[in-house]
């Protein structure tokens, strides 16, 4: 009996700690809401006009824009589709072209996409540079129309002859995807900036990779031909 009381005495004394300690920390909590309540409403207040900013902006504003630009955004791709990639780009003084599109619409898909366009447009109309600047600020996880943009990004390069650029953009072009169709293409026109580049052991094994990884391909007929060429040129 004598034990049984020590045990009970003993779990009393520490369920009694335990409760004690517990109505110290809330006490301390208190005070320190109390010390500090001033900046802790002003922090509270703060994340809430936060939040309610960035709903705000999302429903308000963001919604309302990729509606608008979904409106905005099919004259000129009707303009670009008949090759008149001069009202494509620029607009008609009723809608829209990609130029400003992709200035006005820019936190949306469509404003994203009109850097593609315009720069697809631009280089058509020769404008080079500003093909470039227009597809170094295209992304897209459509790997096949990354790799075009790549691949007309190259294509300005080379028109301003920056060749090394050219190069790079190729290659990353080819890193994007396999298509068979596309891949034999941007190999062409790499083995073409090597060649320009005067690496012409570069552009040789440029055309083994055309043959060994699309031997059907219409760029691989010629293959043998420029293998050739280029180990002519490397003699």
């Amino acid at each position: 009996m004598a034990e049984e009381k020590v045990e009970e005495n003993v779990a009393a004394q520490e369920q009694g700690g335990q409760e004690f300690d517990q109505k110290e920390f809330l006490q301390k909590v208190e005070d320190y809401y109390n010390n500090n309540s001033q900046l802790l409403n002003g922090v509270l207040t703060g994340v809430l006009i936060v939040v309610g900013g960035i709903y705000a902006y999302l429903n308000f504003y963001l919604e309302p824009l990729k509606e608008e630009s979904k409106e905005q955004v099919y004259k000129a791709q009707q303009y670009f589709e008949q090759d008149s990639f001069r009202l494509a780009l620029r607009g008609d003084g009723n809608y829209l072209g990609f130029e400003e599109l992709a200035d006005e619409y820019s936190m949306t898909k469509v404003g994203e996409l009109a850097n593609y366009y315009a720069g697809i447009c631009s280089y058509k109309l020769g404008n080079y540079e500003e093909a470039v600047d227009y597809l170094k600020n295209y992304s897209s996880d459509d790997l096949v129309v990354q790799a075009i943009a790549l691949s007309t990004k190259g294509d300005a390069h080379m028109e301003l002859d920056e060749i090394s650029d050219a190069i790079s953009s190729y290659k990353s072009a080819l890193g994007n995807t396999d298509n068979n169709l596309i891949n034999p293409i941007i190999l062409k026109k790499l083995a073409l900036a090597y060649e320009v580049n005067k690496d012409y052991a570069a552009a040789k094994e440029t055309y083994l990779k055309m043959q060994e990884e699309y031997p059907k391909s219409n760029e691989a007929r010629d293959a043998d031909k420029y293998i050739a060429k280029y180990e002519a040129m490397e003699m």
